[in-house]
């Protein structure tokens, strides 16, 4: 990670998770590095409203599993966020999901079974909400409309 205090938001996250119920699903939250910079993947299921995991952007190597019933739930907790840059759908009933993906799901761009750490240059990019103003790779007007990209793997 960037520096140490990166480290140390990032454990802090994961310990109020798990003291408000949320469990690991993988890694170790006091796993042995060689330098106070680093950190081990660690996934955490069972993260909820109220856990600060479930709101602030930890920039680390965590990954909140958040199981729902329903498909409205699924889109209420999509869209529970002040950030809109970018969200995956990993399913099998790819109709339903690419109607979520076009027009329910508030962000910039969706990755249907499949996730980016990184943009595709041909292909408009930028979040909506805090996660930032207009497009990367569009130009003059394009600035004034919302884009938004859906990406299917198979």
């Amino acid at each position: 990670m960037i520096n140490e205090a990166g480290v140390k938001k990032n454990k802090l996250l994961i310990k109020d998770a798990l003291s408000k119920g949320a469990s690991v699903l993988h890694g170790e939250l006091q796993a042995i590095e060689d330098a106070n910079t680093k950190m081990k993947p660690i996934g955490i299921k069972g993260v909820r409203q109220g856990m600060d995991l479930y709101k602030t952007e930890s920039f680390g190597p965590t990954v909140s599993f958040i199981v729902v019933d329903t498909e409205e739930e699924a889109l209420r907790i999509a869209n529970d966020t002040e950030y809109g840059l970018s969200a995956a759908i990993f399913t099998e009933a790819l109709r339903r999901w690419f109607r979520f993906a076009k027009k329910k799901i508030d962000s910039g761009a969706v990755y249907i079974n499949g996730m980016s750490v990184h943009d595709d240059s041909g292909l408009p990019h930028g979040g909506v909400k805090q996660s930032g103003y207009g497009r990367f790779g569009s130009v003059g007007m394009d600035e004034w409309v919302r884009t938004k990209t859906v990406i299917y793997k198979d």
